[in-house]
């Protein structure tokens, strides 16, 4: 068997007042193209198919597009929810979807949903574990499962539940933050974790039955500790934290149990996202902008002790896609040359209530809280001096 793993596509999502759409279809598209050129089983989505609970309709439209295609080629898709994803909305239309071959699992079951596949080798079973908060667990696993409270000990529950023979071969696709041990796994900043203190790890032993361990949640592809567990990364970049990366889907293919092979295939976006530093006069010489695509995503650091007029404007004279802008100067503390933590994005109080809201909850809020919200952050704009 041979399929494509992918997740956090974060369908929807705006970085510093840029919409990524069309980054998003660029990358939605390779993985097609890709899919179809190396024959692959099955596409998986490891989580954060959208970037919030309620997701654009241009970015419900493009993901419909993207499993359209999927279907009328033949490519099964199996997806899950991620934290930023409704349960409820990623499972609506599940039943007819399967008979489509789309596998879109939202809420997590008692039983969690094994797809099957068939190959000269006998059968691979995919299961697809989405994610889900404590409230969530204890809603799938009753109350007579005290140990569901936690993360660790709610995953573990659910892979009990799996039928895992040890003679098969056996693919999981999960949401989670996972380590090993005393390692934890690389982050960036435009992810948002679910829990504070530690307590939503999930040690990566719980998977030690599993062929394959296709994760989701981190934006950086990297593999964790020794087994064949892998974060494919986000298609795309998402913060400048990011400008380093390579983005990737990885291709995977089973052979007879103990056999597979994992290949990093590199996306390629329409408009990269980079750290310049210099001066302002510097920076705007064409032998400096020359050097790279000036229609990238740019965060300009400034190096200029004096007053600036206007610095934002004139670069973007030269850098249209001027993201941000850091004054060095300005800048105190945590580490020279570091830019975790200060290029984190500007967000609106909504989005920030949104991640809050989370981090607390380890769920998403609804319509009704964020209308709340919005209320209260219009009266506060009304009433500012």
């Amino acid at each position: 068997m041979k399929f494509i793993h992918t997740g956090d596509l974060h369908i929807g999502k705006i970085v510093n007042g840029f919409s990524m759409l069309e980054e998003q279809k660029r990358a939605l598209d390779a993985i097609f193209t890709l899919a179809e050129e190396t024959c692959a089983d099955a596409v998986l989505i490891a989580g954060d198919i959208y970037d919030r609970a309620i997701p654009p309709k241009e970015g419900v439209s493009l993901f419909d597009g993207f499993l359209g295609r999927c279907t009328e080629a033949g490519i099964p898709v199996l997806g899950i929810a991620g934290n930023h994803d409704s349960p409820e909305r990623i499972s609506f239309g599940e039943i007819p979807l399967k008979r489509q071959g789309i596998y879109l699992d939202g809420v997590l079951k008692e039983s969690p949903t094994a797809v099957c596949f068939s190959d000269e080798w006998g059968t691979v079973t995919v299961h697809l574990l989405p994610f889900a908060g404590p409230a969530g667990m204890k809603a799938a696993f009753g109350d007579g499962e005290s140990d569901a409270e936690g993360f660790p000990e709610g995953v573990q529950n659910a892979v009990k539940r799996m039928q895992v023979s040890h003679g098969e071969r056996h693919v999981l696709v999960t949401h989670h933050f996972v380590g090993e041990g005393e390692w934890r796994p690389e982050v960036c900043d435009s992810e948002s974790r679910t829990a504070v203190g530690g307590a939503d790890l999930v040690d990566a032993s719980l998977f030690d039955a599993f062929d394959y361990t296709a994760l989701g949640h981190l934006h950086r592809a990297q593999k964790v500790g020794k087994r064949h567990i892998y974060y494919s990364g986000s298609p795309v970049k998402y913060s400048f934290s990011e400008a380093d990366q390579r983005k990737s889907v990885f291709l995977v293919e089973l052979r007879e149990k103990g056999n597979l092979t994992i290949e990093r295939r590199f996306l390629t976006p329409i408009h990269d996202m980079r750290i310049i530093r210099g001066p302002l006069m510097e920076l705007m010489k064409p032998e400096v902008y020359d050097l790279a695509d000036r229609e990238d995503y740019i965060c300009a650091v400034l190096t200029d002790e004096e007053e600036l007029l206007d610095p934002a404007e004139s670069l973007r004279a030269v850098y249209p896609n001027l993201m941000q802008l850091v004054l060095e100067k300005n800048l105190t503390g945590e580490g020279e040359g570091t830019f975790s933590g200060r290029t984190r994005e500007r967000k609106s109080p909504e989005e920030l209530f949104e991640e809050f809201f989370r981090e607390v909850t380890g769920r998403e809020a609804d319509e009704a809280r964020l209308d709340v919200m919005r209320e209260a952050i219009e009266w506060a704009e009304k009433e500012a001096p």
